[in-house]
């Protein structure tokens, strides 16, 4: 079966949480924090994916709180100015200085925040085509119980998905070096029809392009599952290991 497309994240910049992953701008003016985080980087040391969404918030530096009107420098705009010939940007407002953005070319971009139509600090960025995509090792298991519920770290070739639980894993796309990117991919997923697949979308502060893997019905000794990137075409299958009872949930 088929999982929405994490695009549809965006309609999420209003969601209430901390501060997410981002950079201090060079006049440490304004922090351009990133509304969601993604996994294997913290900051926009790494490359934004070509032609491949971002979510951006121009935030006071010294707010430690969650991204509203009172946290956020609404006053200003946020645009993009491209260093290599050829190149563009878009950015596109979601609210309390949250923007969308989108790099159409490989090179060396600008963050700019303005108000009144003048620089008030900048970030500099790269931009550089998705060369491929794998799973990251850390995952999160959550166990449902009659009481409680029990949510908890797991490395993925540790897991072991029972039938009263749901698994969390995140996809992290790589440029040609192998090096993790930032952006939001379009995926869809497959697997056994006993297998439940969806892409949930994700709020301040939480990883985005993931992936959540929920038994409905009796499980097998394992499980094969096929994730795909629509637009790029890329895609990769992985096993997870499965037991066909229920999981221990502790309610302390």
């Amino acid at each position: 079966m088929n999982i929405r497309p994490l695009f549809a994240l965006l309609a999420l910049a209003l969601a209430a949480s901390s501060c997410s992953d981002g950079g201090m701008g060079a006049n440490g003016l304004v922090r351009f924090s990133q509304i969601v985080d993604f996994k294997e980087t913290d900051d926009f040391s790494a490359p934004f994916m070509v032609n491949k969404t971002m979510m951006i918030a121009l935030q006071d530096p010294e707010s430690d709180k969650p991204l509203t009107a009172e946290t956020t420098f609404a006053e200003l705009n946020l645009t993009v100015e491209a260093e290599n010939l050829g190149n563009n940007g878009e950015t596109f407002p979601l609210g309390f200085a949250q923007y969308g953005v989108v790099l159409d070319g490989s090179g060396d971009y600008r963050l700019v925040a303005q108000q009144d139509g003048e620089e008030i600090d900048h970030l500099a960025v790269k931009a550089q085509p998705v060369d491929r995509m794998r799973l990251s090792q850390d995952v999160v298991l959550s166990t449902d119980g009659e009481e409680c519920n029990n949510l908890f770290d797991q490395k993925l070739d540790e897991a072991v998905l029972h039938k009263n639980q749901t698994l969390w894993v995140y996809v992290v796309p790589l440029n040609e070096d192998g090096d993790p990117m930032l952006g939001f991919l379009n995926l869809t997923a497959s697997g056994p029809a006993h297998i439940e697949l969806d892409a949930p979308l994700v709020g301040h502060g939480a990883s985005a392009n993931a992936l959540t893997i929920t038994p409905k019905g009796d499980l097998g000794e394992d499980v094969e599952i096929t994730v795909r990137e629509v637009t790029e075409g890329f895609e990769f299958s992985f096993t997870l290991e499965t037991a066909d009872k229920n999981a221990d949930v502790s309610c302390d």
